[in-house]
Formats: structure tokens, C-alpha cells, sequence
């Protein structure tokens, strides 16, 4: 499947980034006149407004000249829909294939020549789309958006000094409460090596007796003579571990499960193909947020995106994720999965 880019100029891109390299030329040599103005302050002058006056001009090229491009991006984004949604749709018709197999409905070779029609179909348009999808982010490289805005720091109310309670009138201390464990938590924080499954819902337990890297230990006692007796179950499982198995974000695709992308210990996301987890739309920055594996979790923390990033339909600056949270930026979802 050829992508039909018969419509996008892509020369205007290298004319755009002439123009404003002739901007950055000019604004060099203005700078190098000011450290002579003092010696010939009138030729500085002289020179100095006939720079300014090209760059007026350059400027007003580059104005007429991004606009063009920006028109022919939006041509592209739609273009970059409709071939993501044609890659998908190719998948569904594959896994429609394999029901109807399992079902009786296709003998083995009606099933085996339409996996074939459907794999080469599926190969075809995930090449058109990442065609599409490499000369998207040439542009969206040429048209940044806006700079973030830093967030207001929150000032915390100072409570008002409350009288000390005399010593005979004192209640008991309450007991500090304990953090609720999940039912069903192993007693190791670990990281399971497992493969990803494609139905996230019906994956089996991590085994018990998995290979497992331990990232936490309780502490070891000195010596027979430092034992001492087990403490409560309250505070055994103070130190005691977790066991954190595999993490996922799977794409939300209107509802249908898209693409599935395995969590390490640091996952980036942003816009610029150097990060981990890449979602190339101008709503989303270069380096968005990130989600990193700390010792109670996963937790996604944003970059200060001028966008911002939501959990669950909030905006968050740092958030624990949950099993099922949904992770939202720039019109993209991702569901956070842990097996």
C-alpha cells in the first residue's frame, strides 16, 4: 500500500530550513558588528539597520512559508490516521481469520492461504505507514510547539499553633495506621522476567518458582546473640517485599487494544524518536513524561509538558500507577497493566 502523498510539498521543508538558517547567518553577523560599534559607531549603525532590514524580509518569507507547511501537515496528520487505521484494521481481519478457524468455520488451507493474503496485507500498510509516519515527524521537527509553562509551586498553609495538652489530660497516642497490602502479594519485590501475552486479562500467575532479581532485602541480623523474636505480622510485612511482575501500556485504539509496550526501570515518552515509547503528534513534547520502577511500583511522572499528562482523567505532575490506570497525552491513551 503506497502512501498518497501527491498533495505534500516536502520541498517547502528544505526552503523553511534555508530561510531560517539565513535568519541565524544574519543574526551572527549583527552581533559581530555590535563588538566593533564603539570604534565606528556610523558604519556600525549603517550596517546594523541593513541587517535588521533583512531580517524583516527573511522573516516575512518564513512566515509565508511555514504557513504552507503547517496546511500541508495537517493534510499529512490525516493522512497519518488513515494509514494507522488501515494497519490496524488488517490486524483485525487476521485475528477474525484465526476465530473462524478455531470455530471450524475455514479448513487449514482456506485458513493458511488467507493468513498469508492478511500477513502481506498487514506488511504493506504498516511500510506505507511508517513512511507517512517518518516524514510527519521531519515536520513536526520544523514546527515545534509551544515552549512549556512552568506550574505554579502550590504555597502549604502553615496551621495555626494549637495549646499543648496538659500531661494528665493526654489521650493515648493512636497507633500509626498501616499501609493496605494487595490480597494475594507475594512476599518478594522482585521483577519477573515473563513475555508479554496478548490478552492481558486472562494471563496465568507469575510461578513461584520463577528466576526473579530481588531489589529489596530485610535486614540481616548481626549474630546469634543479636536475634531477636519475630516481630507482628503488622511488622513483618514492613519488611517484607512485593512482588512486582511485568509491566505493560497497551495502546487504546477506540476501545480495542493496539500496541503493546513493555516497562524497564525507565521508560521515556515523547513526541522525538529518541525515547523509549514514541507518540509523534504536535500535542506531545519532545521528552513528555516518564515512568519509572521505584521500590513500590511503577510511578509515571510528567516532564513539564505544556500539555500536560492525566491519569484517570487528571492531571498529574508524579502518580503511583494502579493496575487498569489510564494514561492519556496529546489525544493518546495507554492502559497500565502489571501481570
Amino acid at each position: 500500500m503506497t502512501p498518497d502523498l501527491g498533495n505534500i510539498d516536502v520541498s517547502l521543508l528544505d526552503t523553511l530550513a534555508r530561510l531560517e538558517a539565513d535568519q541565524r547567518s544574519i543574526r551572527a553577523l549583527a552581533e559581530k558588528a555590535a563588538w566593533h560599534r564603539d570604534k565606528v559607531f556610523e558604519v556600525y549603525s549603517r550596517i546594523v539597520r541593513d541587517y535588521a532590514a533583512r531580517v524583516t524580509g527573511v522573516e516575512e518569507q518564513v512566515s509565508a512559508v511555514r504557513l504552507r507547511v503547517r496546511e500541508d501537515l495537517r493534510r499529512l496528520d490525516a493522512l497519518y490516521e488513515r494509514c494507522r487505521d488501515g494497519v490496524d484494521q488488517a490486524r483485525v481481519e487476521l485475528q477474525e481469520s484465526e476465530f473462524r478457524r478455531e470455530i471450524g468455520e475455514f479448513t487449514r488451507e482456506e485458513f493458511l492461504k488467507r493468513q498469508e493474503a492478511a500477513e502481506r496485507t498487514i506488511a504493506e500498510r504498516e511500510q506505507a505507514f511508517e513512511t507517512v509516519k517518518t516524514l510527519r515527524l521531519r515536520y513536526l521537527e520544523l514546527l515545534p510547539g509551544e515552549p512549556p509553562v512552568p506550574a505554579p509551586v502550590p504555597v502549604p498553609s502553615v496551621p495555626a499553633p494549637q495549646p499543648a495538652p496538659s500531661p494528665a489530660a493526654a489521650p493515648e497516642e493512636p497507633a500509626a495506621p498501616v499501609p493496605p497490602t494487595r490480597r494475594g502479594s507475594p512476599p518478594a519485590i522482585a521483577i519477573a522476567e515473563t513475555e508479554a501475552a496478548a490478552a492481558i486479562p486472562d494471563a496465568p500467575p507469575v510461578p513461584s518458582d520463577e528466576a526473579v532479581t530481588s531489589l529489596f532485602t530485610p535486614p540481616s541480623a548481626a549474630g546469634p546473640q543479636a536475634q531477636k523474636p519475630a516481630p507482628p505480622a503488622d511488622d513483618a510485612e514492613a519488611f517484607a517485599t512485593v512482588a512486582i511482575s511485568s509491566a505493560l501500556l497497551i495502546e487504546d485504539r477506540a476501545g480495542q487494544p493496539g500496541a503493546h509496550h513493555r516497562l524497564g526501570v525507565l521508560t521515556t515518552i515523547g513526541r522525538t524518536p529518541d525515547n523509549q515509547i514514541v507518540v509523534p503528534v504536535r500535542e506531545v513534547s519532545r521528552r513528555h513524561a516518564e515512568i519509572v520502577l521505584t521500590g513500590t511500583g511503577y510511578v509515571v511522572k510528567d516532564l513539564g509538558s505544556p500539555n500536560g499528562t492525566f491519569v484517570n482523567g487528571e492531571r498529574i505532575t508524579e502518580h503511583r500507577l494502579q493496575d487498569e490506570d489510564r494514561i492519556a497525552m496529546g489525544g493518546q491513551v495507554f492502559v497500565f497493566k502489571v501481570r
